[in-house]
């Protein structure tokens, strides 16, 4: 990305089109809002103590500035964007057929300890959310290119089908906003159709919520049950019955609640009734036998396991991020209206948790995982109206428009920095330089017909 982006400059200057690229840059608004938010962090480098973080949080941040008036003094070509999907649609299959292959031969060997590593090529939440646009784009070519539908539709499905098996819960809601979005601009002329729609997803929200908070079945043993469990466990495993699994949790506890799950009863014959693979997910730190299977109906499992046992947030990604939202909230109250400074956040993270002893491992503690609330504690209150304003006058353009896919990708954005420090890495930043800037373009415009 670092080379793209220096040719991208490169290019820039030879071009040489300094005029029409200094209208541009003026005219654009929603341009002068990334380089205040850029600037912004500039700023807070007055009033922050580590300088040398805050200056490599500018270079991780740099395609802000640089992507951005890239793409707006010097617009990409409507002849060329079809080019462009259909080679993010190409890299997507590519990828994530070379994902799902290399996840098969480690479940066959016996080497997948967490399904996250179904991802080889970066983050598994942005790999996700890329995928959702993918399935957009999908969708948006597939009406302009009829020729090519049955190739498209295809790749939508494995897209989909990919995102299913994930289990990543900001793909799976990045999915529902693909749908969400498709059906009001596509029927939006048939209301009975929206409300029917409204109403299905909503019976499904209520039937999920109704299993997460469903009171889960206790697994309680006496002395000599545990005794017989260590006993006929120790002979199973090298991992000790006093130890951690994998997921740093306390074995004996994932060990009761997965005898549990396949209905044996927790003692040393329900050991024995073991497979060889059930000893290895317990290992690996899975609880319940349901957690070990494909698609969501395993996530469900494994965020109810969370939410009704909280004590110990490790190997828990929504107990860990929940950990790290009660952190960032902690450090914004005290630092409200000006925030800590692009420099200090790590910093600033690092003492709270020690401050408040926090259960999390050292290799745990995350910063805020939500850009929302990074703002917030880096910039103060004036970040915070900044970034979500950027992210509605952007919302008000491509509305006006129509411009499905600038909709889309907005919409991704918001799910991707709400469960995710989306900007504090250089490919979520870059991702969301490069198509905020393409959307931003009025010579780029895209409508949804």
């Amino acid at each position: 990305m670092s080379i793209t982006m220096m040719l991208c400059i490169l290019n820039f200057l030879l071009e040489a089109d300094f005029k029409n690229y200094w209208r541009r840059i003026k005219e654009n608004h929603l341009l002068h809002l990334l380089i205040a938010f850029y600037l912004l962090h500039v700023i807070s480098l007055l009033w922050s103590e580590n300088i040398s973080y805050g200056i490599n949080d500018l270079r991780i941040k740099a395609p802000l500035l640089v992507v951005s008036i890239i793409l707006i003094a010097k617009p990409i070509l409507k002849s060329d964007r079809n080019k462009l999907y259909l080679l993010l649609i190409l890299s997507l299959l590519v990828t994530s057929v070379i994902n799902f292959c290399h996840y098969q031969f480690l479940l066959n060997s016996n080497l997948a300890k967490d399904i996250r590593e179904l991802s080889l090529f970066g983050s598994h939440i942005r790999y996700g959310v890329l995928l959702a646009f993918g399935i957009g784009i999908c969708l948006f070519l597939y009406r302009e290119f009829k020729r090519f539908s049955v190739g498209l539709i295809g790749c939508a499905a494995w897209f989909i089908f990919y995102t299913y098996y994930s289990q990543v819960l900001s793909g799976l809601l990045s999915l529902l906003v693909v749908f969400i979005l498709y059906a009001i601009l596509y029927f939006r002329e048939r209301k009975w159709v929206l409300i029917s729609g409204a109403l299905l997803c909503l019976t499904i929200s209520i039937g999920t919520a109704a299993f997460l908070f469903s009171n889960e079945k206790e697994v309680i043993n006496s002395m000599s049950q545990s005794n017989e469990l260590k006993d006929a466990w120790n002979k199973r495993s090298s991992i000790s019955f006093d130890s951690l699994d994998l997921k740093k949790q306390a074995l004996k506890t994932t060990l009761e609640r997965y005898i549990a799950s396949k209905g044996f009863r927790p003692n040393r014959m329900g050991v024995n009734k073991l497979s060889e693979d059930d000893v290895h997910n317990i290992e690996n730190g899975y609880a319940d036998i349901h957690e070990t299977g494909l698609g969501f109906r395993a996530r469900l499992y494994g965020l109810r396991y969370q939410i009704h046992h909280p004590t110990n947030p490790n190997g828990h990604s929504l107990l860990q991020r929940i950990e790290s939202w009660k952190t960032a909230g902690q450090i914004i109250k005290e630092n409200w209206l000006f925030g800590v400074g692009a420099g200090d956040v790590a910093d600033k993270f690092e003492q709270q948790y020690k401050e408040n002893c926090s259960l999390l491992l050292e290799e745990n503690r995350i910063r805020a995982h939500n850009s929302f609330l990074t703002s917030w504690l880096s910039f103060g209150l004036v970040g915070l109206v900044l970034f979500a304003y950027i992210q509605l006058a952007f919302f008000q353009f491509t509305w006006r428009k129509v411009n499905y896919l600038g909709l889309l990708f907005i919409g991704l954005s918001l799910i991707s920095f709400l469960l995710e420090d989306t900007l504090e890495t250089q490919t979520g930043v870059t991702f969301f330089a490069f198509f905020y800037s393409f959307y931003a373009s009025k010579d780029a415009s895209l409508k949804f017909n």
